[in-house]
Order: C-alpha cells, then sequence, then structure tokens
C-alpha cells in the first residue's frame, strides 16, 4: 500500500477510508490541510502499519505536533481529539502530562503496548501525588 499512494497528495481526506491515509507522505499535504489531515489520520487504525512501518508512527506523531504547533509532550484536549488513535503511539511522558481526555483515547488501543489501567494509573499517581505517598505508588 504505501508504495502504491505515498506520492499521492489527495485535498478532501474524508473522501478515502481512514487507514490510507497512515501512508500518505506528509510532504504531499498543504499546510493548510494538515489539521484535517491529521483527523482522519486519528481515525485509522494503527495496527494495520506493517512492522517495517514502525518509524511511521513516530513520524506521523512529529508531523502532527509540527502542524498543530505542539512544543513538548503536554497535549490539550483538543491536540488529543485530533490524535484520535494515533494517542495508542504515545509514551508515558505525554499519557502523563496530558489532558485526561487522553485516557479515553487510549481506551481504543488494539495493541498489547499499552493497559489501560496502568496508562489510567500512571496519568492519576502523575496528577494527584497524596503527600503521606512521598511521589511512591
Amino acid at each position: 500500500m504505501w508504495n502504491n499512494i505515498k506520492g499521492e497528495s489527495p485535498q478532501g481526506f474524508d473522501n478515502y477510508p481512514s487507514d490510507t491515509s497512515l501512508y500518505y507522505s506528509y510532504t504531499n499535504i498543504q499546510q493548510t490541510n494538515c489539521r484535517s489531515y491529521f483527523i482522519e489520520t486519528g481515525r485509522a487504525d494503527f495496527s494495520v502499519l506493517s512492522s517495517t512501518l514502525d518509524g511511521r508512527k513516530v513520524d506521523l506523531l512529529n508531523n502532527d505536533k509540527k502542524c498543530l504547533n505542539i512544543k513538548g509532550t503536554q497535549l490539550s484536549r483538543d491536540n488529543v481529539e485530533v490524535l484520535g488513535n494515533m494517542a495508542c503511539t504515545l509514551d508515558e511522558n505525554y499519557i502523563q502530562s496530558s489532558d485526561s481526555y487522553v485516557l479515553e483515547k487510549l481506551k481504543n488501543c488494539r495493541s498489547a503496548d499499552y493497559s489501560y489501567g496502568d496508562c489510567y494509573l500512571q496519568w492519576q499517581h502523575h496528577i494527584w501525588k497524596p503527600k503521606h505517598m512521598d511521589g511512591k505508588f
């Protein structure tokens, strides 16, 4: 799939199945359309990417951050909404420092990399630290 469509530059991303957006080359996406592109990409099933394209997930996240002008690992609710299923590619630094809405998005993850319960506990521990626990679980 990657070899077939990576060079195309579609304009109406919702005219195609969401999973196809995973394969477009971001350099062919007009900057004025980047938010629409990432909204559609956020609807995609990231588990369809072969292990050969694992680096693609990192590239997509980095380009999404550039498009949305995100600095650091703190994501607002709006950022998380645009990320959609791409939230499944976030590491614990993003999960812990982002809006709690990220937990809703993590519920959709098919990957065995994330246990929703573990992510919730990490997020909760990061935000709410009782003094008597001295930073320990």
